[in-house]
């Protein structure tokens, strides 16, 4: 049993979201074949060789959440993955990168620990105006302008420039890149939860956690790639 074509021209709408026994046949077997063959759009998160045996690569449409207390290092886990996941991109021929979306912090806020991370100063560091090696702090910096990771979020100097960050306004911005300016991501990363600001309003928080998980969700069906929410636990 199939749909006739009198059916798809008549209704288009429709049958963008309904798939009849052959076409989810041969969708399945196209799937199979690129997965065992190490060629379907996944990713794996690189945080060591134990966890990527363990873990199956994040295909398009998962959405993959990392919980922890507060203070535990989700944003440090996140960012982990998203340097090596845009690292090994840069290695492929897949030509896409890795968003971060983040309400936590500043977009300079996440450079300078990038800079300590490929460095090894922190932070303190650098507002004690302990560093000294400023020719690896510069290499570092040169090292980040070729890595393949976007900020969506605010930033220090260009400020009261930004709209509600809505999970709405996300989804708009990140189609946009992709049908503008051809910027695909592999792997977007919300950090996090708690912090998101709702597009809704609930009488109950609880309802707009949820109504903020389902949108991401939809987001990660709507791009063609795994989201990655970072959420407090117990929260």
């Amino acid at each position: 049993m199939e749909m006739t074509d009198t059916m798809q021209a008549q209704h288009p709408q429709y049958r963008k979201a309904v798939f009849d026994p052959p076409l989810r046949s041969k969708l399945a077997l196209e799937a199979a074949r690129e997965m065992q063959a190490g060629t379907a759009a996944a990713v794996r998160l690189g945080l060591s060789r134990e966890f990527d045996d363990y873990f199956l690569p994040l295909k398009p449409g998962d959405l993959c959440t990392v919980q922890a207390m507060t203070g535990h290092g989700k944003s440090t886990i996140t960012a982990c993955v998203a340097n090596n996941v845009a690292r090994n991109l840069r290695a492929s021929s897949r030509g896409e990168c890795v968003i971060v979306v983040t309400w936590e912090q500043t977009v300079e806020e996440a450079g300078v620990a990038y800079l300590g991370w490929r460095t090894g100063y922190t932070a303190d560091d650098f507002a004690r105006g302990l560093v000294d090696r400023w020719d690896d702090v510069f290499a570092a910096a040169v090292d980040m302008a070729s890595v393949p990771v976007f900020y969506i979020g605010h930033s220090a100097t260009n400020r009261r420039t930004l709209p509600p960050l809505t999970l709405p306004f996300i989804g708009e911005t990140l189609l946009w890149l992709d049908a503008e300016a051809g910027i695909r991501p592999a792997l977007v990363i919300f950090d996090h939860l708690q912090a998101m600001r709702s597009a809704v309003h609930f009488d109950q928080r609880l309802l707009e956690i949820a109504d903020n998980v389902s949108r991401s969700k939809q987001l990660a069906l709507d791009l063609g790639c795994p989201v990655m929410l970072a959420c407090q636990a117990k929260q």
